[in-house]
């Protein structure tokens, strides 16, 4: 074999060869609401739940939620909850307001600040995936109460 033909075919070996052992680029991170709920009726803090996937599949996440309703009622209040990286998608479940004994009876119709929500409402759910508090994924949006 001529030693140009040699060093040709060198080439393309190594050059093959690099392409092969090159690491895969890490997966993207993902949230999703998959739905809420109220804790009583017709009103209750509010239980919000769904599927979120890390960039990595060590350590943990914390998933940060919070949701506003605005809707024959006005109320707001966050939460949170961690979650396993290794297990993907992870499921999780957080429970918004967590108000006192009793506080959720019916509340004056346009009190701010409210922690209790209406059942048969819509609320206005944004959750967020956070490693060592950077957001790799969010999620936005209205779901029916």
């Amino acid at each position: 074999m001529r030693a140009g033909a040699r060093a040709a075919l060198c080439a393309t070996m190594i050059a093959a060869a690099t392409f092969v052992v090159t690491p895969t680029a890490l997966a993207a991170a993902s949230i999703t609401v998959s739905g809420v709920q109220t804790a009583g009726y017709p009103y209750g803090e509010l239980q919000v739940f769904g599927t979120a996937t890390c960039a990595t599949t060590t350590g943990t996440a914390t998933i940060d939620v919070s949701a506003f309703q605005l809707v024959l009622h006005h109320a707001n209040a966050w939460g949170s909850t961690t979650i396993s990286c290794a297990a993907q998608p992870a499921h999780w479940s957080a429970q918004l307001g967590q108000p006192a004994i009793g506080t959720c009876s019916p509340p004056p119709p346009m009190m701010l600040g409210q922690r209790c929500f209406m059942a048969g409402s819509v609320a206005t759910v944004m959750a967020n995936v956070l490693v060592g508090g950077v957001s790799q994924a969010s999620v936005l949006g209205p779901f029916p109460t």
